[in-house]
């Protein structure tokens, strides 16, 4: 993970390349886990988000709502 300003952009950034990785390697369901409830909140919400994590957001959404 690269350099982060945070603790809530290092967490955002590993869901990332974590998911990313994931996907890579297997077609299965994925389970996520985290203890960060800003992240899960940011995931869950519907809101337009515009944190300056906007975009890690949304292409995380990206990746799991794309065919596999």
């Amino acid at each position: 993970v690269q350099l982060c300003k945070d603790a809530l952009e290092a967490e955002c950034f590993a869901l990332l390349e974590g998911i990313r990785h994931a996907i890579e390697w297997t077609m299965l369901p994925l389970i996520i886990v985290t203890d960060c409830a800003n992240v899960i909140q940011m995931f869950k919400s519907k809101d337009t988000n515009r944190s300056q994590l906007a975009f890690v957001v949304m292409e995380t959404k990206r990746i799991l709502t794309r065919d596999r």
